[in-house]
């Protein structure tokens, strides 16, 4: 029989293989990694509209794949960390860029690696500031839809505490503002 680190035999029938058991830390963890998955799906669509916007970019051609030595020679003995769009979709495939922020890093790493290895007076630095620029407020306004979408799944709760003594204090006081009111109204009717 295989032995465990703390000296315990595990053979078919022993309690800590627990595969079917649903209350298990592993059938636990599978639940934990399902909801990751399906809010990983579900945030992959709308990150892959994002990249799909920023590869139609105007000077996106240049970023679209690997940069060579050929292209540039050195470009890897400046740059040690290279990035691409194809490279950032096949994370985001993969699973690697789980995250928005993950994919702003890999966006943004793109193109601060066009402006470290190009002068400031090449026409390669000047499109990846300008794509830059682009880019980042279509990131800014990707991440304003997110948390207005979230704001409406959510319901606001009130940050007060509330009593039952300050809820039917507040119900009183309400009562009497819209009998006020009322009479108000009457009042009016009566003089005309």
């Amino acid at each position: 029989m295989p032995i465990i680190s703390g000296g315990e035999f595990v053979g078919s029938s022993s309690p800590l293989i627990s595969e079917s058991a649903p209350n298990s830390p592993a059938s636990t963890q599978c639940g934990d990694d399902s909801e990751n998955e399906r809010a990983y799906r579900s945030w992959k669509k709308p990150i892959m509209i994002l990249w799909n916007e920023i590869a139609a970019h105007k000077f996106a051609s240049i970023f679209l794949r690997p940069i060579t030595d050929d292209q540039a020679p050195g470009y890897h003995s400046v740059v040690y960390r290279p990035m691409d769009l194809q490279k950032v979709k096949r994370n985001i495939e993969s699973g690697v860029i789980r995250t928005t922020a993950e994919f702003q890093r890999d966006v943004m790493l793109m193109f601060l690696n066009a402006k470290m290895y190009n002068t400031c007076d090449h026409n390669v630095y000047q499109m990846a500031e300008q794509m830059m620029r682009d880019g980042v407020s279509t990131i800014e306004e990707f991440l304003n839809t997110q948390m207005l979408a979230r704001a409406e799944e959510t319901p606001q709760k009130s940050l007060r505490r509330e009593t039952r003594e300050s809820s039917a204090k507040r119900s009183d006081e309400d009562f009497k503002r819209k009998r006020e009111t009322l009479e108000d109204k009457s009042l009016k009717k009566r003089r005309l």
